[in-house]
């Protein structure tokens, strides 16, 4: 759960940082200031990465190994796009999956304890 919040966290802080560089490459093209496309485009990028990383974080609830590549993708492609801005959702995302993965090992350990007990064992405890 808690790697859930965090990917969904890490996501808006994406949808954040995107939009200021939408915004930045937008007044650019406004303002014909050369490279300003570049920077509109990987902002485009970076937003589409957001959701990507913003839903790993949805769907890690439900399916946990599809949430937990879905953040890393997210979090490692965007530092190619862009280093500076990426560094906040790069660590939630980061650390989001990485508890997703810790909390999906625990509870395939303690379903797989679970079966090794007879019926009369787990009524009892």
């Amino acid at each position: 759960m808690l790697g859930t919040v965090i990917g969904i966290l890490g996501g808006l802080g994406g949808v954040g940082m995107s939009a200021l560089s939408i915004t930045i490459g937008a007044a650019g093209v406004i303002f014909d200031i050369p490279g300003s496309e570049v920077c509109f485009t990987f902002a485009l990028r970076l937003f589409g990465l957001a959701l990507l990383g913003a839903l790993g974080g949805y769907v890690g609830f439900y399916k946990p190994t599809l949430g937990i590549v879905m953040q890393l993708i997210a979090a490692v492609w965007g530092l190619f796009v862009s280093l500076v801005l990426w560094l906040l959702p790069f660590s939630l995302f980061t650390i989001g999956a990485v508890t997703m993965a810790i909390s999906t090992k625990k509870q395939r350990s303690i379903l797989r304890n679970q079966k090794q007990k007879s019926a009369i064992q787990s009524y009892w405890q």
